[in-house]
């Protein structure tokens, strides 16, 4: 008689299925570092700056408009008439920001040794879009402010998939209030066809203590020589609607700073963010989105 064959094992010992979870978590781990937490990439650009739409409309909602005044201003502090911007900023000389720093701005009147003009002031810093990552100017730009100098991809390239490079540029229409606005050196709103901008020198909101009068700085705030840089503008109203004649697009890509300029080699890597009529945003990288019927 041939002895009893052990029977066979079924299923895994402990030790055996603890290995195979610490392989699979180590897998998942990898594949979480490289995509959603990579800092770097169009998708991210795209997020932030649609973050920055939604806070200047929760803003206007909560009405922010509480300015603490400084301790030991003395000058006119009345703020009146608040309006509620996005700032992209425009300055060619600073390539490491140009076309991608962007910043909160609430504006009102009543301030400082010129209360008929608008005064501005963020409440939270500044921030970049990632490393690469360029807003795409309007191909027209306002009266009196410096062009952006960008190179779009080869016509060729865009045309072999349905669309033109004239389509894959921001679209920011003229704000419908203009009358209320400072036009001339300090503030120029644009029309129907260009791009509004404004003179801008970024500044924190008034901090408690004996330094927040040199801070605030009231005293040159309306001098165009004070450091102020010229920044694009999208406005959102004191209801939080957007004050452009129309819906807004605004575009990303990824590109190269030269120093010269930005050039945008890359046809299908653009990414858009449709800014509506009642202030809510919509990400978009569908070109078709990006026509000027589709802004109407």
């Amino acid at each position: 008689m041939s002895p009893a064959r052990p029977a066979a094992r079924s299923g895994f010992t402990l030790v055996e299925l603890m290995i195979v979870i610490t392989v699979i978590l180590l897998l998942a781990s990898m594949i979480l570092v490289i995509k959603p937490t990579n800092p770097e990439g169009l998708a991210n650009g795209q997020r932030m700056l649609a973050s920055m739409i939604r806070s200047a409309k929760a803003q206007a909602l909560m009405n922010r408009a509480a300015l603490p005044r400084p301790p030991g201003f003395t000058g006119n502090w009345t703020p009146t008439d608040f309006r509620y911007r996005v700032l992209i900023k425009n300055d060619k000389n600073d390539p490491d920001r140009h076309l991608r720093e962007m910043v909160l701005a609430i504006g009102c009147l009543g301030l400082g040794p010129t209360p008929t003009k608008y005064t501005w002031f963020s409440p939270d810093p500044s921030v970049l879009l990632p490393a690469g990552v360029f807003f795409v100017p309007p191909t027209a730009t306002t009266s009196g402010f410096t062009a952006p100098s960008v190179t779009m991809p080869p016509a060729a390239a865009l045309n072999a998939s349905g669309t033109s490079s004239a389509t894959r540029v921001s679209r920011i229409t003229g704000l419908s209030d203009t009358w209320r606005l400072v036009t001339g050196t300090f503030e120029n709103p644009g029309s129907a066809t260009a791009a509004p901008m404004m003179l801008y020198r970024p500044l924190v909101s008034p901090q408690i203590g004996t330094s927040a009068v040199a801070n605030y700085d009231l005293a040159t705030i309306h001098a165009a020589t004070a450091g102020g840089r010229e920044w694009y503008v999208v406005e959102l109203g004191p209801d939080g609607t957007l004050a452009h004649t129309g819906r807004v697009m605004l575009v990303l890509a990824e590109g190269v700073n030269t120093g010269a300029g930005v050039i945008f080699e890359k046809p299908d890597r653009f990414a858009g963010i449709l800014v509506r009529r009642n202030g809510e945003v919509a990400l978009t990288v569908d070109t078709t989105d990006f026509e000027e019927d589709a802004l109407k």
